[in-house]
């Protein structure tokens, strides 16, 4: 699936020239809507991001958790 105009704008943007086809490929891949944070940026809010399991919390890359042991995840 190709990159939106305005994606495709803001990738320009930041290169300062048109993408290569490979670096093309990649932002289509890592934009796509499955898998994009911000497609799961509102399910993701509902979540705790402060607690003793909470390695991360929110900023520059998406809040993870710690396992509590001896319980499995």
């Amino acid at each position: 699936m190709p990159l939106a105009d305005a994606d495709h704008d803001l990738v320009v943007d930041e290169l300062g020239r048109e993408p290569t086809q490979a670096e093309e490929h990649l932002f289509e891949n890592l934009w796509s809507e499955h898998c994009a944070y911000r497609s799961s940026r509102m399910l993701l809010s509902t979540f705790g991001s402060e607690s003793e399991y909470v390695e991360i919390g929110p900023g520059t890359t998406p809040p993870s958790s710690a396992c509590p042991t001896p319980r499995r995840c």
